[in-house]
């Protein structure tokens, strides 16, 4: 890392600066790595195309109905780890609130707002 270039001209490089940045960045990412999605069970009403429960339209989350207004993304958890089932993922834009994740466990045809 490249220090400063002070006043005088002269380029001297700011341990202190340098090592809180990386002792920050670290810190953030410890904090990521040990910090789970918390999963809220919610009830999810789905387009169904030529499959069951294709994507979703609109869920209800603590009595409130969210209008999806878009699947911005949507991706696929494969069946590779034990602990991890198989699940449908899907970022979508409500019509009043924002954006959400859903997730759609195959297995036990469950759905989970990802907090």
């Amino acid at each position: 890392m490249a220090g400063r270039k002070w006043i005088d001209g002269s380029q001297k490089e700011n341990k202190i600066e340098r090592n809180f940045v990386i002792w920050y960045f670290n810190e953030i990412c410890i904090q990521m790595m040990n910090k789970r999605p918390k999963l809220v069970p919610v009830k999810v009403e789905c387009y169904a195309g030529s499959r069951a429960d294709e994507y979703p339209r609109r869920f209800y989350w603590d009595d409130t109905l969210f209008e999806i207004r878009e699947i911005v993304d949507r991706w696929y958890q494969g069946d590779t780890h034990p602990e991890t089932p198989p699940a449908d993922y899907f970022k979508v834009q409500s019509v009043s609130s924002g954006k959400f994740i859903l997730k759609h466990e195959l297995k036990v045809d469950a759905w989970f707002l990802v907090i």
